[in-house]
């Protein structure tokens, strides 16, 4: 069923006997509508998009991609670094706004009682099989390991994307002219 609402529509194409997952998208196409623009504002615009097929447009990542990042702690740094525990850590205790009140009241238990990991209740299951993880074999990389595994690899997106921005963003001031 074809379907269409005020942002968005979808068409259907047909069926598949593979199970859509996360990398499944192989693109997207959007317009950008400007609108309240003042006279004189799109002045040059094409003389700009004439250097744009030039030189091109810098490609940062924007701020959808770093949602699983709280504060500036990357989980993925975490890995690189070999700090599973802290890594879990980051997993098992900090929260964003849009998470459940159960999923926080668990974080914050955690983070609490977090010498005594393994008395800790938690009602939340993907939280109480990480725990149960680290209780049964007293190892930060396994109990890492029994995050879901599209998680694991939203974090090292996530990381990715946040060192390429920072490695394009000081190629841009390095070689772009300051006008």
């Amino acid at each position: 069923k074809n379907l269409s609402e005020d942002n968005f529509s979808m068409k259907f194409l047909g069926y598949s006997d593979k199970r859509i997952s996360l990398g499944s998208l192989s693109g997207n196409r959007f317009e950008i509508t400007a609108r309240g623009l003042r006279k004189g504002e799109l002045d040059g615009i094409a003389m700009k998009a004439k250097d744009i097929a030039v030189v091109g447009v810098p490609n940062y990542f924007d701020s959808q991609r770093f949602g699983s990042v709280i504060g500036n702690d990357f989980i993925a740094k975490k890995l690189i670094l070999k700090d599973y525990e802290g890594a879990v850590r980051i997993f098992l205790t900090r929260f964003t706004a849009s998470e459940s009140s159960k999923v926080k009241s668990d974080k914050k238990r955690i983070a609490a009682t977090w010498g005594s990991l393994s008395e800790v209740k938690v009602e939340t299951p993907a939280l109480a099989a990480v725990i149960a993880e680290y209780a049964r074999k007293k190892s930060w990389i396994d109990a890492y390991n029994k995050i879901d595994y599209n998680l694991r690899e939203m974090y090292i997106s996530a990381y990715n994307s946040f060192l390429w921005n920072e490695c394009l963003k000081r190629f841009l001031i390095l070689n772009l002219d300051k006008k």
